[in-house]
């Protein structure tokens, strides 16, 4: 069984929906093994395995063109107002973001009235989320722990935080897995494609 899981990583790492994007192999690896735990079949549990690894991936869902976001960020780093303009451009790309953004202000400002202005928060299954960071306006915050099993939005978030020079990084690492230890004053959790439950992905069947 071992073989085939190994079998089926490396099918996933090298496949052009998935090689760009640098799953987390742990993510990979749970996925394969709870399929095949439900299918008597290994070519069943490999079929709803694609499907729930589509799910969470979730690239029919929008994501920024990276270098170029990059690009404008680095040129608006010192600029506090042209940077939200470059931070909501890059929320608006996906939907999960998007759809937050009218009230983004409001939200963290309600959030901190209850738990104080933190000085450590932990984003947790984070996608875009970071880039609300002006939205929360906490001139208390020290240290900000993304974590996504995106490895190239991870490796995108810390070049980001780089150019900014922000008090944050950013973590490949499935919290469903392996939930972080550090202790922080607030943790965000807006969304996360749980792996219970069929194994049907919206936008369509995934192509290798």
């Amino acid at each position: 069984m071992t073989e085939y899981v190994d079998a089926f990583l490396r099918q996933i790492e090298q496949s052009p929906k998935y090689r760009s994007l640098n799953l987390c192999p742990a993510t990979v690896r749970d996925v394969i093994e709870m399929e095949l735990a439900r299918h008597r079949k290994k070519t069943a549990a490999a079929a709803a395995a694609r499907k729930r690894l589509h799910r969470i991936a979730a690239t029919y869902l929008g994501e920024p063109n990276y270098p170029e976001s990059l690009q404008r960020l680095a040129n608006v780093a010192n600029s506090p107002g042209t940077l939200a303009a470059a931070c909501s451009e890059i929320l608006e790309a996906h939907t999960s973001t998007s759809e937050r953004l009218p009230y983004l202000s409001d939200f963290y400002s309600s959030v901190f009235s209850v738990t104080g202005l933190p000085g450590t928060i932990l984003d947790l299954a984070c996608g875009l989320n970071p880039f609300a960071l002006p939205w929360m306006n906490d001139p208390a915050l020290r240290s900000y722990g993304a974590y996504d099993c995106n490895g190239a939005r991870v490796q995108f978030l810390n070049q980001a935080f780089a150019a900014l020079q922000w008090p944050a990084t950013a973590f490949c690492e499935d919290i469903l897995i392996s939930p972080p230890a550090e202790p922080a004053d607030v943790a965000l959790l807006m969304k996360e494609c749980h792996r219970s439950g069929a194994a049907e992905a919206p936008g369509g069947r995934l192509k290798d």
